[in-house]
């Protein structure tokens, strides 16, 4: 006979196990993109602003995803418009 003393399944830490890997997958994206803004600022850019710009933009878009990830909405409002207004700047300092 068969010995049912296995473990049973517990789908609240699984579900929110997939949800830390989900914030933790999306949270790793984003600052990525971020890292690579402020790369083509570093390289692209001209003059001593461009290396200004690009510091200032990694923090403050670093920045603006730890305060995503510890407000934990799930939303990442802050950091996507301040991602998204890191590559505008780039772009018209690279232009």
């Amino acid at each position: 006979m068969a010995d049912d003393t296995a473990p049973q399944l517990d789908m609240r830490d699984h579900e929110r196990t997939y949800q830390g890997f989900l914030r933790g997958s999306t949270a790793l994206v984003i600052g990525s993109l971020i890292v690579m803004v402020a790369l083509v600022m570093f390289a692209f850019g001209s003059g001593a602003s461009a290396t200004i710009l690009g510091f200032l933009g990694l923090i403050v878009g670093l920045g603006s995803l730890v305060l995503d990830l510890r407000m934990g909405s799930g939303k990442w409002t802050l950091s996507l418009v301040v991602t998204g207004l890191f590559v505008l700047i780039t772009l018209l300092k690279v232009a």
